[in-house]
């Protein structure tokens, strides 16, 4: 389930300090889309579940790269999130997924 949350509720669930969970935002180590968005001016929300993902992950990319990869996929049928996810092949993966989910699809078209 994703989950956003306010930044009080993070702070308390992530166990950081507000001056961290502001930096990790601010220095692009949390992606803007993916693990927070901006209500308003004054309003930011926190994706619980894939910020608690990158704190045990954040040392192995490819780890977290598939938790994303299934945050994308949450409206699709499970079996389905878990053959793209698995896929070993990255053209094959980007382009089913790219049926299923516009924000996977690659900048560049696949090769034939």
């Amino acid at each position: 389930m994703n989950q956003f949350i306010s930044k009080q509720e993070a702070l308390q669930y992530l166990n950081l300090s507000s001056t961290t969970l502001k930096k990790y935002r601010l220095q692009g180590l949390l992606i803007e889309g993916i693990h927070w968005v901006r209500i308003n001016s004054r309003c930011t929300r926190y994706n619980l579940e894939l910020i608690k993902d990158w704190l045990q992950n954040r040392h192995d990319p490819v780890a977290h790269q598939r938790a994303i990869e299934v945050y994308h996929l949450s409206g699709v049928h499970p079996s389905l999130a878990r053959l793209i996810v698995r896929s070993n092949d990255s053209d094959t993966r980007i382009a089913v997924a790219g049926l299923v989910s516009p924000c996977l699809r690659p900048t560049e078209p696949l090769k034939s």
